[in-house]
């Protein structure tokens, strides 16, 4: 399998040092803005850490309620905006159950 970031990681640090914006650039050098934003994105993660397994169960209580905000290690993010009670919660979270 070939390795594509040899091919496009120097074109998205040609595009970062260019000034231009990604429309012009993408122009001016034939490619796709979906292809470069996609190398971008890559291009900026390369150096951050792979974090395998969950991460932690944020939770505020307040009165046998709480606000929760649940983050996984590729990005997904649950965030309950409203209170949610603690039985409940604790209800999808089966780990955390006593």
């Amino acid at each position: 399998m070939r390795n594509h970031s040899e091919k496009y990681f120097p074109i998205v640090e040609n595009y970062l040092s260019s000034g231009s914006t990604i429309k012009a650039y993408c122009e001016s050098n034939e490619i796709s803005q979906n292809v470069l934003l996609y190398w971008k994105k890559k291009y900026a993660a390369k150096d951050q850490p792979v974090v395998k397994g969950f991460a932690p169960l944020l939770v505020g209580e307040r009165q046998n309620t709480c606000f929760a905000a649940i983050h996984y290690p590729d990005g997904t993010r649950l965030i309950f905006e409203n209170t949610i009670s603690i039985p409940l919660l604790k209800q999808f979270l089966p780990a955390f159950a006593k």
